[in-house]
């Protein structure tokens, strides 16, 4: 007869533990996967009601959790809770671990950090042709009479060819330097 007493009271409450909805937490996003810097909420229930919660992010490979959230957080009249926190914008890839505390009970829950995207496709960079200077070659062999103006009519050549008007910077000096070679090839074909 004792031992049906006591059956009576350990079934009720064997009952009532087993409908107590377990404690834990989920996070927003589907299949629990981030990028860095994003922002992470945190939904709770199955908890104490009205009780403070705090909540720890645990890094990979790390031993200790940084704690995340917000300070005042409680718990509603049913033991759920909505909370959210910032990621850094340079955390690393891979599992972290969410420990949520409120009163004596608790829950853990694991959300990932995805890599950031790679690079596009490599684009090889466009190499623009650097354009030789003209090599003046008189059509006939230059007599004294003429030679002076044949020079003359080669620098003209030389500098409407490589003109820094427009030229800018490095560039200015690299036409100019182009120019002056031109017109010592014209002065050393038309001495």
């Amino acid at each position: 007869m004792l031992l049906g007493a006591a059956a009576l009271v350990v079934l009720p409450a064997a009952i009532a533990w087993a409908c107590v909805p377990a404690s834990s937490i989920g996070f927003d996003k589907p299949g629990y996967k981030y990028k860095a810097g994003e922002t992470v909420t945190v939904t709770g229930r199955g908890f104490s009601s009205n009780a403070p919660v705090a909540m720890k992010l645990q890094a990979p490979g790390a031993t200790t959790g940084t704690t995340v959230g917000n300070a005042t957080t409680k718990t509603d009249g049913t033991g759920g809770f909505s909370d959210s926190f910032a990621l850094a914008s340079d955390a690393a890839p891979g599992d972290y671990v969410v420990s949520v505390t409120v009163g004596t009970g608790g829950a853990r829950e694991t959300l990932t950090v995805e890599p950031p995207a790679g690079p596009g496709p490599v684009v090889p960079p466009i190499v623009t042709p650097t354009p030789t200077p003209p090599v003046i070659t008189p059509s006939t062999p230059p007599n004294t009479s003429n030679t002076a103006a044949l020079r003359r009519k080669g620098i003209a050549k030389c500098n409407r060819k490589f003109r820094t008007r427009k030229a800018k910077g490095a560039a200015k000096k690299k036409t100019a330097r182009r120019r002056a070679a031109c017109i010592r090839r014209v002065r050393k074909l038309y001495p």
